[in-house]
């Protein structure tokens, strides 16, 4: 059995479509990838809910890794006039195409998946970050209930915990709640505990397991770069809208 305290990435292509399409009420969208099973994964289930929600695809196809220069795939994107770019792999290329797109003069917003979320990504592009957008799981330095996890941890290392330290803490919570629900160390008796550990207050917030063992809810946010840092941006609010961040 497996159990996440992290989104699926199959569940972050309708929210990146949503928030694309409802939000940003883009009716054209170029999706680029990676060709890695990630970002290849991200990019398919994305273009599939954006299609069902009405939008058009005008540009889908992959760059190559490790390359210096994506002027290219822009150029090709800039023919297709859309509204939003959505990249879906990792922060060393989307750094380069922020950089070259500012270089480029494009009007369309620039917008990456959640391996984007990392600092590199602003030194990377320049001045080009300004103003890009990434989906992610929330960051620890946004979730009021980490506040404590977050100082703890920057006062031991020296430096703020990255995108996914804090949601392998709450794994480990997590376990060792079930373990203690159990009474035992037996990985059967731990699994049934987790698949019924109910309701978990970790530092990213209260969640449970459901049957497959998937974190529930699902509760990614939109991120933006100001001023040389990321910034809460947008989110869900109860009613399933998306809101500006602090409205």
């Amino acid at each position: 059995a497996a159990f996440r305290t992290i989104f699926r990435d199959d569940e972050q292509g309708p929210v990146a479509a949503d928030f694309i399409t409802k939000e940003r009420k883009a009716k054209k969208v170029a999706v680029v990838n990676d060709n890695t099973t990630y970002a290849k994964g991200l990019a398919d289930s994305t273009v599939a809910a954006l299609q069902k929600d009405g939008a058009q695809v005008v540009y889908n196809n992959a760059l190559t890794p490790g390359q210096s220069d994506y002027t290219s795939i822009l150029t090709k994107v800039n023919q297709t006039n859309p509204d939003v770019f959505y990249y879906t792999g990792y922060y060393p290329e989307f750094g380069l195409l922020l950089k070259q797109a500012k270089q480029l003069g494009v009007k369309y917003q620039m917008m990456g998946g959640d391996a984007n979320n990392d600092p590199t990504l602003i030194k990377t592009a320049g001045d080009g970050a300004s103003g890009a957008l990434v989906d992610t799981a929330p960051l620890a330095q946004f979730i009021s209930s980490a506040s404590g996890y977050v100082d703890q941890y920057t006062k031991k290392y020296g430096t703020g915990p990255g995108p996914y330290g804090t949601y392998n803490y709450d794994g480990v919570g997590a376990l060792a709640a079930a373990i203690a629900k159990a009474n035992s160390t037996d990985s059967a008796k731990i699994t049934d505990a987790l698949h019924n550990l109910g309701d978990y207050q970790g530092v990213t917030g209260t969640f449970h397991f459901d049957k497959n063992g998937d974190r529930q809810p699902v509760d990614y946010i939109v991120i933006t770069i100001q001023n040389g840092k990321f910034v809460p941006a947008y989110a869900k609010n109860s009613s399933g809208q998306w809101e500006k961040a602090g409205s």
